[in-house]
């Protein structure tokens, strides 16, 4: 009873650690999946802020000043930043079906400065006064969803119940959202309702970038403070909660592992405690040292291997559950499954080997006199 109690015990505490560092592994394959899955256009080293009264007032002072900088590459300004939610929500209906999309405001320089690809039409002219508030570029989803056929020159009718833009580009997919979502249908539509000033910098002096722009943001502003954010760290905080999770996962698999092992390493000394006067005998008649840590250590590392086969399961299916909230997913593979059964293996072995070392290596004589 007692020794199905021990391996009882060895074996649930060796199921949770393995279980929980399955569960890490996957929660960070997760992360970086999603950190380096292309977004569809070129997210780096752009700054975006929200303009003040006064910058919005002498805007064109302000890019044009700063465009003189090399360090500035291109500026555009929209109504919200990607990465946040399109603040325009509408619907459309066509052949009598009404489909909902989400759209922005933005100016002609948007789609050249965040590098989106247009797979079909132009992009808004500052030259074609009739783009403004006339015309419209969408995605290749509202595309499928709307199920045009020939895009070009639709007209959106009563959009936000006032204008009729007509589409004059298509843009290729990119991710607005979390990828949590699959890409929705949306659109850019060109008007003068922005508040979001978007300034691609040179990458290789973001210092001097940033200085630049204060102090011009400073002489035209000076009672609101330039506060920025890089664009890149707004879509890092989509997955906020998925790095949390990963680091109060990891914590538990640390204290999971730390504890099994503390168990195990008594059990071990029990165990060879009690078998002190046999391993003594066996000594004497002639066991190597290697069979002596063979023979005390192979029971338990036989339920680590168990631990495994009921751990990796169930942390499997409880990991396939999770990442069903995300549209985009890492695959399953074998990796996970090798380095939480190999880790715990092989953090068991050494803790029960440097024991079973310990009492292989005394002196057989004194095992012998052991009462």
């Amino acid at each position: 009873k007692r020794n199905t109690l021990r391996s009882i015990l060895v074996i649930m505490q060796f199921s949770i650690s393995t279980a929980l560092i399955f569960c890490t592994v996957m929660i960070s394959n997760q992360i970086q999946f999603l950190r380096s899955k292309p977004l569809g256009f070129d997210q780096q080293n752009i700054i975006h802020c929200r303009q003040s009264r006064q910058i919005n007032e002498k805007y064109d002072v302000f890019k044009n000043t700063l465009l003189q900088n090399p360090n500035i590459i291109s500026m555009t300004r929209s109504n919200t930043a990607l990465g946040e939610e399109l603040n325009i929500g509408a619907s459309f209906e066509l052949n009598g079906v009404r489909h909902s999309y989400r759209a922005t405001t933005v100016d002609p320089d948007f789609i050249p400065t965040m590098n989106i690809e247009l797979s079909e039409g132009r992009n808004f002219s500052w030259d074609i006064k009739s783009d403004q508030y006339g015309a419209m570029i969408v995605n290749e989803t509202f595309i499928k969803v709307f199920n045009l056929n020939n895009p070009l020159g639709q007209e959106i009718k009563n959009f936000l119940g006032r204008v009729n833009p007509v589409i004059i580009g298509v843009m290729k997919d990119f991710h607005n959202d979390s990828f949590r979502e699959p890409i929705a249908p949306s659109a850019l539509w060109y008007a003068n309702w922005n508040s979001t000033i978007n300034i691609r910098i040179n990458g290789r002096n973001i210092a001097g970038s940033l200085k630049s722009i204060g102090q011009v943001w400073n002489e035209l502003s000076p009672e609101f403070p330039f506060e920025y954010q890089f664009l890149d760290e707004t879509y890092g905080k989509l997955y906020q909660a998925e790095t949390v999770l990963q680091r109060i996962i990891t914590s538990f698999a640390s204290m999971a592992v730390f504890i099994a092992c503390l168990g195990l390493l008594g059990l071990v000394s029990y165990s060879a405690q009690q078998r002190t006067k046999e391993i003594g005998i066996r000594k004497v008649l002639g066991a190597s040292t290697q069979g002596l840590i063979g023979l005390v250590t192979r029971e338990y590392l036989v339920w680590v291997l168990i631990a495994n086969a009921v751990a990796l399961p169930l942390a499997a299916w409880a990991m396939l559950g999770w990442l069903k909230n995300f549209a985009y997913r890492t695959p399953m593979a074998a990796a996970p499954f090798l380095w939480a059964g190999c880790s715990a293996f092989i953090v068991a072995a050494l803790t029960v080997s440097r024991q079973a070392f310990k009492t292989a290596s005394a002196d057989p004589v004194k095992a012998l006199k052991y009462e």
